[in-house]
C-alpha cells in the first residue's frame, strides 16, 4: 500500500505551492495518453508527484521499492490511498505508476487500485479521461457532499459552495468567499478541471453545530468523514492528527 497524507496545516510552502497553484496547468510528463487527448494538470500537483517520486527510504525511490516487491510478489496486489491533497496524489500517482509500469511490473501482472478520500481535482477534463481509462474502475473515490475540497476546482462545483451551509453570522466569511470565488474564476479561466473517477462515492453530508464558517469547513473535511463512515467509536479527528505526528517522526527518523 502506498499512503498518501494530505496538507499539512502548518506549511505555508505547501498551501501555495501545491494546494493552491492552479492557475498554472502544465501538460501531463508521463506517455501513454492517447491522441486526441492532451491532458493537464496543474503545476501544483506535478510539483508533489515529482518530490514523492524522487524521494528515498532505505536509498530506494518508490518505484525502485516497488519493482523489488513485484519481483518477489509477482502477483501483489498495490493500492494508493490518501485523504484531501492525499487522496488527490493517491490517483494521479497511480496514474503515473501504470504508465511507467514497465520499469517496476514488467509483466503487468500487479493489480492497481485507488481509495481517495475528501479530493480535490488534479487536471483537465483530458487528464480525468486519460485517468479513468487508465485506471478503469479501479479508483474508489469517496467525497462528503458538505466538503468543501471536492467541489474544487471544477467551476460548477465552486459555484454550489455558497449554498453548501449558510452561517448567517457570517458577514466577513461571507463577504470573503464572494471575493475569493471571484478572484478563482479569473484564475481558472479555461482550465476545465474535471474530477477523475466521475460522481465517485458519495456521502450526504449535513450541517453540524460548528461555530461558524471556518469551523463548519474543517469539521466537514476531517470529523465528519469519520461520522459518515461510522468510525467514530475507533477514532477522532484530533486521534488522527496525532498519529499524523507520530508517523512524521518515525519517517524522519529513517530518512
Amino acid at each position: 500500500m502506498v499512503a498518501l497524507r494530505g496538507t499539512n496545516p502548518v506549511s505555508l510552502s505547501t498551501w501555495l505551492l501545491e494546494d493552491f497553484d492552479v492557475s498554472n496547468i502544465v501538460p501531463w510528463p508521463y506517455a501513454g495518453a492517447q491522441a486526441p487527448l492532451e491532458p493537464c494538470i496543474s503545476k501544483g500537483t506535478l510539483l508533489a508527484i515529482l518530490g514523492i517520486q524522487s524521494m528515498r527510504a532505505d536509498g530506494k525511490l518508490l518505484i525502485e521499492f516497488l519493482r523489488d516487491v513485484v519481483a518477489a510478489h509477482p502477483s501483489a496486489q498495490l493500492t494508493f490511498t490518501g485523504h484531501s491533497l492525499g487522496g488527490l496524489l493517491a490517483s494521479t500517482l497511480a496514474v503515473a505508476f501504470l504508465d511507467q509500469r514497465t520499469a517496476w511490473d514488467p509483466a503487468g501482472h500487479v493489480a492497481v487500485d485507488v481509495h481517495s478520500f475528501a479530493a480535490p481535482t488534479a487536471g483537465n477534463r483530458d487528464f480525468a479521461a486519460h485517468s479513468d481509462g487508465r485506471l478503469q474502475g479501479a479508483l474508489h473515490r469517496v467525497w462528503n457532499t458538505h466538503d468543501v475540497a471536492p467541489h474544487a476546482w471544477e467551476i460548477d462545483a465552486l459555484n454550489q459552495l455558497s449554498d453548501l451551509y449558510r452561517h448567517e453570522a457570517d458577514v466577513w466569511w461571507l463577504a470573503g468567499f464572494r471575493f475569493f470565488m471571484v478572484a478563482v474564476h479569473a484564475a481558472l479561466q479555461g482550465r476545465r478541471y474535471t474530477q477523475v473517477g466521475g460522481a465517485g462515492t458519495a456521502l450526504q453530508g449535513k450541517p453540524s453545530r460548528a461555530p461558524g464558517f471556518l469551523f463548519e469547513a474543517i469539521h466537514q473535511h476531517g470529523q465528519a468523514y469519520i461520522e459518515l463512515l461510522g468510525l467514530e467509536e475507533w477514532l477522532n479527528q484530533f486521534d488522527v492528527m496525532h498519529l499524523r505526528h507520530h508517523a512524521e517522526q518515525r519517517l524522519r527518523a529513517r530518512l
